[in-house]
């Protein structure tokens, strides 16, 4: 999405670069990129990075080029690989990731905007409507409130995704995703910035719709949460407790609620 390039109403106005990770995403990525380019806030900087689909996403995307002021298309090795490249590559002043998948509500960048020019702060949290691509349930994800990170205190993922949005210094400062994470590192990236004591601010309305599926809350991502929490030094008994909850919810949605969704949805196509 091209910005305000010649108005000397731009300098007034912080440069706020989004990013989008993709691979083989052709069933959402036009929504996922209409999301962005029909934002009221124009001073934005937008970048596709394209992990070499091969579906018809690329042609999608470029498709769309005139609208987008980065598109980065090779092989990486994995989505934070890829985020990092899109970090390496940003000019704004806030940087935040858009799935492939995911919708940025209209006026989101610009009460982020807003918001940054009246109090300057590090990151911003949250809350965004949460869509189960399973079962179509739409549900709200609010973000942790009063966050104060202790030393051996566990603390969940403090936001959704889309509603992060932080200083381009302070995540080159973290040192970007670390890429030996494949499912958490926004999580580590998330504690990493909390327990440096880094400035929040809070959304007060949705940023938009996070689609969910795929990997996110699998079995695997809890195992690499518990490797994060690990390092932050949580007590085992601690670890234990709160990683155990979510795996026992993915064992009662797999064994139990999905055969019940699968059958119900099948009586209502059959009538």
């Amino acid at each position: 999405m091209h910005s305000l390039n010649t108005s000397s109403f731009k300098d007034k106005l912080p440069l706020i670069t989004i990013i989008t990770v993709v691979k083989n995403g052709r069933e959402y990525i036009q929504d996922t990129m209409d999301s962005v380019f029909s934002q009221e806030y124009k001073n934005i900087e937008y970048i596709v990075v394209d992990g070499c689909s091969n579906d018809g996403t690329s042609e999608i995307i470029y498709d769309n080029e005139d609208k987008i002021d980065l598109i980065i298309r090779e092989d990486d090795a994995g989505i934070y690989f890829a985020m990092n490249k899109g970090i390496n590559s940003a000019n704004g002043i806030l940087i935040g990731f858009l799935n492939a998948s995911d919708l940025l509500y209209s006026d989101s960048i610009s009460r982020l905007a807003d918001a940054f020019q009246q109090n300057d702060f590090d990151y911003s949290l949250g809350p965004a409507h949460i869509e189960d691509l399973e079962t179509g349930v739409i549900t709200i994800s609010k973000p942790l409130e009063a966050i104060s990170f202790q030393p051996r205190q566990y603390i969940g993922m403090p936001s959704p995704h889309l509603a992060i949005y932080m200083k381009t210094k302070v995540i080159k400062d973290l040192g970007k995703f670390d890429v030996q994470y494949k499912l958490s590192a926004d999580y580590d990236l998330m504690l990493r910035a909390l327990s440096a004591g880094y400035k929040a601010w809070y959304f007060k309305k949705s940023v938009g719709i996070f689609r969910l599926g795929g990997l996110s809350g699998s079995f695997k991502t809890q195992i690499e949460n518990f490797s994060i929490l690990k390092k932050f030094k949580i007590p085992l008994f601690r670890l234990i407790f709160v990683i155990g909850r979510p795996l026992l919810v993915l064992i009662i949605k797999k064994i139990f609620i999905k055969p019940v969704f699968t059958r119900l949805k099948y009586f209502i196509k059959k009538n």
